[in-house]
């Protein structure tokens, strides 16, 4: 049996409605008193510096940058790959990403396993999701509002790549999980408990790690035919197939067996038998009649007889029932 045509299905999505977002305190239209500035101290100067070093540089597969989801504030996030073919995101993603819509987990979960395991174009890259440095405290609780807004939904968000791909942002927890269990980490890579998972479709061969595809096994044809064997239009030209793999032995005997018997001598030449012949039963003769001139006549001849017999033979004249006796 040939193979299967590969069937890639892409989960529908839902748009975004309108969403009323939090009152959020702006700090340009709130009246305030101005207060005098101070001057910078060295312990400002110093907190400010070990802040800058904690920072973590950006990989260079990494993504940084602005994402807007519809009715929330706009995110700035760090998408980092950890599994899967790791492509780099830096070439997937634009510089600002705008969520379209929204997708139920298991659709993600199928979609990816589904990806994986059996696509020969598409593959699969996951990706860490958090708040971008750069962002400050701000980005982080965007983030938290993000993941708290699809969470209550069951959702995951959809993007799209700038290779026409698609980009998943889905919640931590057990969903997140079942993906992860379909699509391995990078080895010595662990997932951080924060943030949101990212599941990003991209053509096969994006990243370095590309999955070999193992090809599904052809069916087994049945043990009584060769799948090899064309019969010909002449029947007299006609090979007879090899026979199974099984019954090879026991040919082979049957075969040397067959060779060794003399053949049989030729049938001589029986001419046909002659055509069957039929026979009607035919009724007997009717018994014979006599006219009343053929009876007188045998009496005068009995008579004419004993007339020409010696005297002490003659015997008495004989009558009609005497010649019937006769």
């Amino acid at each position: 049996e040939e193979e299967e045509e590969e069937e890639e299905y892409e989960p529908e999505y839902e748009p975004e409605p309108e969403f009323v977002a939090e009152e959020e305190y702006d700090p340009e239209v709130a009246e305030y008193e101005p207060e005098t500035a101070a001057a910078p101290s060295d312990d400002d100067e110093n907190a400010e510096k070990e802040q800058e070093e904690e920072v973590t540089p950006l990989a260079i597969d990494g993504w940084e940058g602005k994402v807007s989801v519809h009715g929330l504030p706009d995110q700035f996030l760090r998408v980092i790959p950890v599994g899967g073919e790791c492509a780099s995101l830096a070439d997937l993603l634009s510089e600002s990403v705008s969520v379209k819509g929204r997708v139920d987990y298991k659709a993600v979960q199928s979609f990816a396993k589904q990806v994986h395991h059996n696509s020969t174009s598409r593959a699969v890259t996951l990706a860490h999701i958090s708040a971008a440095p750069s962002g400050g405290d701000d980005a982080a609780r965007a983030l938290e509002k993000l993941i708290k807004h699809y969470r209550e939904r069951k959702r995951a968000g959809l993007a799209q790549t700038t290779l026409g791909g698609e980009f998943y942002l889905v919640p931590r927890g057990s969903n997140a999980e079942k993906v992860l269990h379909y699509v391995p980490l990078e080895p010595g890579q662990t997932m951080p408990s924060d943030g949101m998972l990212g599941v990003v479709i991209h053509p096969r061969g994006t990243g370095p790690n590309v999955k070999e595809i193992q090809p599904r096994a052809a069916k087994r044809p049945a043990e009584d035919e060769d799948e090899d064997y064309q019969p010909t239009d002449d029947p007299s030209t006609a090979v007879p197939p090899p026979p199974p793999a099984h019954n090879q032995y026991l040919y082979q005997a049957q075969h040397v067996a067959h060779t060794n018997v003399p053949p049989p001598p030729p049938l001589r030449n029986v001419p046909p038998p002659p055509p069957q012949q039929h026979f009607t039963q035919v009724p007997p003769p009717p018994p014979p009649t006599f006219a009343g001139a053929d009876l007188q006549a045998l009496i005068d001849a009995q008579q004419r007889q004993q007339q020409q017999q010696p005297q002490g033979q003659q015997r008495r004249r004989p009558g009609a029932a005497d010649f019937f006796n006769a």
